[in-house]
């Protein structure tokens, strides 16, 4: 049985699981899918960016947005509002790992 044969008796398509992930629709779940460790969370009145680990964060936002879970998450030192929550994983900031070249 081919790939296609197993998805399409399982009434999916090979299309609907390639697509890429929209950031703006995709829920905490997909980003942890999608290997992101950390979301970045940034306080305009402590001027202060912190990363809480996506395994930290209370189960009841784990089917949310990340609009949603903005408006939810309060800053831990002054209990604000936060006004940037981002995904963040460490491939991103360090790029593709050195190693033996050529």
């Amino acid at each position: 049985m081919t790939l296609n044969q197993a998805l399409n008796s399982a009434g999916l398509t090979l299309s609907v699981m390639l697509r890429p992930m929209d950031p703006l629709a995709a829920t905490i779940e997909e980003f942890e899918a999608e290997a992101f460790t950390h979301i970045e969370c940034h306080c305009p009145r402590c001027r202060v960016t912190r990363l809480r680990p996506i395994n930290w964060l209370p189960r009841i936002s784990m089917g949310l947005t990340l609009a949603q879970l903005s408006e939810q998450l309060r800053c831990a030192e002054c209990g604000g509002q936060l006004q940037s929550v981002k995904p963040w994983r460490m491939e991103d900031m360090l790029g593709k790992p050195l190693g033996r070249r050529g």
